[in-house]
């Protein structure tokens, strides 16, 4: 029991108060350990809420200039890929006109008709080879397009379609030559036509792979002017190789133009060929070796954060 006094004026009272347990078992005050476990729980969650505070700010932006580093990586990768894919299709395309013109060689019509089947299987496999520039020529749309996207993403995108066109209409060429091919090897069609309506069947079909030809170049020149556009307005490969390279490609969309409308002078403007050979053999082997200068990389992402989809002006 515990007895206090309460005291009112001057009739003090004495009030019997009892306590809710013994005095022997009363809670102590807290321990200093107690105290030490309360302050640490309450700066740990003084800390999160912090770091609640900074995450927003500070981890965006680091997973942000991650992700442009490896947008440049990836470009650069692209850049290669495509400069690979140039000197490739030159090789394939070169080697497998050279190789067809070899086996047929000189003389008269039925002695090209000999010369071919004596060579069958290499003339087919120097088709097959200019066949898989088609494939090739898809690769290095989407090389380029995955290159220059970050330049302007239209127009990019455009230039892919056309070089993709150029090669579903070169993929479908291939069946004229292969059937051209089955009527020069296969003695009953002589047997059966004749030379001379051989030669009338063989030469519409000269014909209408020819036409095929230029319509294909026609595709071509246009996406590789786009191409080339972007790579001048990006500077990702010097100007003066990207502005031959558009010079070169508006010279091939003349000469297609030009072997359509007036097939008699096609042996004459066939030297319209040299300077895009010229401009991709060097943008080939500028991407291959060097790829997107750094300069061009680094504006390129500039471009990426601001978000306007155009590179920043050098004015």
């Amino acid at each position: 029991m515990k007895v206090g006094s309460i005291v009112t004026g001057d009739n003090p009272h004495r009030v019997a108060i009892r306590s809710a347990r013994p005095s022997s078992v009363a809670s102590p005050p807290f321990s200093r350990r107690a105290k030490g476990k309360r302050l640490a729980a309450t700066l740990i969650k003084f800390l999160i809420a912090c770091g609640a505070a900074v995450q927003p700010e500070t981890c965006p932006s680091m997973r942000k200039a991650e992700m442009q580093n490896d947008a440049a990586q990836i470009q650069m990768r692209y850049a290669r890929i495509a400069g690979f894919v140039y000197l490739l299709l030159i090789v394939m395309f070169m080697g497998g006109e050279f190789t067809i013109s070899h086996i047929v060689g000189s003389g008269g019509f039925v002695d090209k008709l000999n010369h071919i089947v004596a060579g069958e299987r290499l003339f087919r496999a120097a088709l097959s080879v200019e066949t898989l520039t088609s494939v090739c020529t898809v690769v290095l749309a989407y090389a380029l397009y995955a290159t220059l996207r970050s330049v302007d993403e239209n127009i990019s995108r455009m230039a892919m379609y056309w070089r993709m066109g150029e090669a579903f209409i070169g993929g479908a060429a291939s069946i004229l030559s292969f059937v051209s091919l089955s009527l020069r090897s296969d003695p009953k069609y002589l047997e059966i036509l004749g030379a001379a309506k051989l030669q009338a069947v063989l030469g519409l079909a000269h014909s209408a792979d020819f036409a095929s030809f230029n319509i294909t170049t026609t595709f071509f020149s246009v996406g590789s002017t786009l191409f080339f556009y972007l790579f001048f307005k990006s500077r990702c490969i010097p100007r003066m190789l990207s502005g031959f390279g558009m010079f070169a490609s508006v010279v091939v969309l003349c000469v297609s133009l030009g072997n359509l409308v007036m097939p008699e002078y096609a042996s004459v403007i066939q030297f319209g060929w040299a300077p895009i050979f010229i401009a991709e053999i060097s943008t080939g082997i500028w991407l291959l070796v060097r790829g997107v200068t750094p300069t061009a990389t680094d504006r390129l992402q500039a471009t990426e954060s601001n978000g306007t989809g155009l590179p920043p002006s050098r004015e």
